[in-house]
């Protein structure tokens, strides 16, 4: 590369992809694209948003439309505390401007040579993804096959964010490399072998990414369920809405071995009166910050979260007047797999406007953070120590 090597800082390192499809696909790679940047640190390269024919109905040239003129890109700047970049500040093109595959390139603007990965060789099964992008951008690009590893188990046309991310380091593309499989192979038109780069990692296609799941833009059907359980909890009727609450996370049971093995548990766990205080605490800062008057600063209404199996503990737990869900007569398991009453009570725990949770637990580490950055909540934790919990 010459152009795009002069407009980037060796010293950082940077992500690119080229969806190519209906502009609803296109935003949701370009947003895995982000997401991918931050995970690896690196700084995310958004491509201009290609027009697709079939999409639009036009067969006439169409503009290439820069990603920052139609989503606020200072703004999402600013909220992620990360660059962000588009290929417009790198390299040079016709944007904004009718393009079609034959027309001439922009002044100034040098044909270069880049190695990508292809994700849609391997968990595809299929060629490259090439698109225009590759011609308007004046690129030769070479593809390498991600190593079959990256798929996401279950989804096998999917693959996993840390298994590209892995890629984009060191010992990552070394690991992939020793793959007889992930062999780099030829740029469209010179023809030149080139493995992919290591300053610029470029992906042909990040649309069918995901964490844990599949498709996940469609999974808020969780959050769905998790609100109809705490409806059911509270004994909120269907029809209205969950009113302001507060979340109590107590972890109890797999903590035993690691903090009570010179204690009996009577003085190594920290009792529910502990927890008491600390939910009263949260309920005076809710009402000196939103007012006593306001339903956000007047909070009543308590769900505890935990791992204790204890019924006796749990009875304690209903004769302070505070609820829980109860996955058993839920039937989470049956319903839903193994892990759901977990990801269900994390769901519930980012609902709250008030949290209390357990040091040392990183779920309530994670839960406090998610109360006070996405809902401007109020948090405290209680100390494990000897029994006093203060």
């Amino acid at each position: 590369m010459v152009e795009v090597v002069e407009n980037l800082r060796e010293e950082l390192r940077y992500v690119t992809t080229w969806n190519s499809a209906g502009m609803t696909n296109v935003f949701e790679g370009y947003c895995n694209l982000i997401y991918l940047a931050l995970i690896t640190q690196r700084i995310p390269v958004i491509p201009p948003l290609a027009p697709s024919l079939t999409h639009l109905g036009f067969d006439k040239p169409l503009p290439m439309i820069n990603f920052g003129e139609v989503f606020d890109l200072p703004r999402l700047r600013r909220a992620l505390h990360a660059p962000i970049l588009e290929w417009k500040d790198v390299k040079r093109a016709h944007y904004g401007e009718p393009w079609a595959i034959n027309s001439p390139p922009v002044d100034g603007a040098v044909g270069e040579e880049l190695g990508c990965w292809s994700t849609s060789q391997v968990v595809r099964g299929r060629g490259p993804r090439r698109t225009d992008l590759e011609t308007f951008l004046k690129l030769d690009v070479a593809y390498t096959p991600v190593p079959l590893s990256v798929a996401l188990p279950g989804f096998p046309n999917h693959s996993t964010f840390w298994g590209l991310a892995y890629l984009t380091f060191g010992e990552g593309r070394r690991t992939a490399f020793n793959d007889k499989d992930v062999v780099p192979g030829p740029t469209l038109h010179s023809k030149q072998t080139i493995a992919p780069d290591e300053n610029l990692a470029c992906f042909d296609n990040l649309f069918f990414v995901g964490a844990v799941d599949g498709f996940e833009w469609e999974r808020d059907w969780v959050e769905e369920v998790a609100i109809g359980m705490l409806k059911r909890a509270l004994g909120v009727p269907e029809s209205r809405e969950v009113p302001p609450f507060i979340a109590v996370h107590i972890r109890r049971d797999d903590f035993d071995a690691e903090f009570c093995k010179s204690h009996p548990e009577a003085e190594c766990h920290p009792p529910l009166k502990v927890f008491r205080n600390r939910v009263r605490q949260v309920q005076e800062a809710l009402a000196e910050k939103f007012g006593p008057g306001t339903k956000s600063g007047n909070v009543h209404d308590v769900i505890v979260t935990s791992d204790e199996k204890n019924a006796t503990w749990w009875g304690e737990v209903k004769r302070m007047g505070w609820r829980n869900i109860d996955h058993g007569e839920e039937r989470t398991v049956e319903k839903y797999g193994t892990w759901y009453p977990s990801i269900i009570d994390a769901v519930v725990q980012s609902m709250s406007i008030g949290f209390v949770g357990t040091q040392r637990s990183t779920m309530s580490r994670v839960a406090a953070l998610r109360v006070r950055d996405w809902n401007g909540g109020v948090t405290r934790m209680v100390v494990w120590n000897d029994g006093k919990g203060e």
